[in-house]
């Protein structure tokens, strides 16, 4: 961070790699999640708080009981 370094890159031919490790990372985490017995709830930032909230708390009730 301190030094004013520059890195040239070409954003289609890093794209495929990039999915690809963000998905194993997801894929890794809900894996962790599911073998804990822990919810793992995907969610959209662009998603309003409440409402993801209320969406997850929803699916809960209904799927795992009170």
């Amino acid at each position: 961070m301190e030094e004013n370094l520059r890195v040239l890159a070409e954003p289609q031919s890093i794209r495929a790699a990039y999915l690809e490790t963000l998905r194993s990372l997801m894929d890794g985490y809900r894996h962790a999640c599911v073998s804990h017995h822990i919810d793992y709830a995907f969610l959209n930032t662009s998603t309003n708080l409440d409402r993801a909230l209320l969406r997850y708390l929803t699916w809960r009730q209904k799927f795992r009981g009170r």
